[in-house]
């Protein structure tokens, strides 16, 4: 029989996973970048809450009428003698806290030709507006 040695057994290292230092940095970046947009077009965004009441000051025909609120159609319809009509929207932009927008109704018929009204109303951001319109 042979005598037997007691060599150290080697120790191997586990295997690592190395990462692309470089791969990771990009992908940190990209989501700082878009966080720092996304707040940025949070601040800038602003919106408002206008209540318009049309109103008919004919007192014996129904009118065709139609609300624009700055250039962009809200509401259209007929009134009856003496009747109004409510619309709510809200109003949103992005820039500035406050925005002017011009509010515009025109009613056709009721036997004395086509009558109009406009008000110009400032919006600030979170507000609520009411205007009335006669037509």
């Amino acid at each position: 029989m042979q005598p037997q040695t007691t060599q150290p057994i080697a120790r191997v290292p586990p295997p690592t996973t190395r990462r692309p230092a470089r791969g990771t940095s990009i992908v940190v970046a990209m989501v700082i970048v878009v966080v720092v947009a996304a707040l940025g077009f949070i601040a800038f965004w602003h919106s408002a809450f206008l209540e318009v009441t049309v109103g008919s000051t004919h007192i014996a025909f129904t009118v065709a009428y139609q609300l624009r609120v700055d250039d962009a159609i809200w509401a259209q319809g007929t009134l009856g003698p003496l009747e109004s009509q409510i619309t709510n929207r809200s109003v949103s932009w992005l820039g500035g806290s406050c925005k002017s927008v011009i509010v515009f109704a025109i009613s056709e018929g009721g036997g004395l030709g086509s009558q109009s009204d406009e008000e110009m109303v400032t919006l600030c951001g979170g507000s609520f507006r009411q205007v009335t319109l006669l037509v």
